[in-house]
């Protein structure tokens, strides 16, 4: 994961600034840690 935005393999992404964990993206365009 050397990018920060990654698509991971569960659809979620590394998101910048989270220390790394990974958030999947809502419908209302929020984001959940997973």
């Amino acid at each position: 994961m050397a990018s920060p935005t990654v698509v991971g393999v569960e659809g979620g992404v590394d998101c910048p600034g989270s220390g790394g964990t990974k958030v999947k993206p809502t419908s209302n365009g929020t984001v959940l840690p997973k």
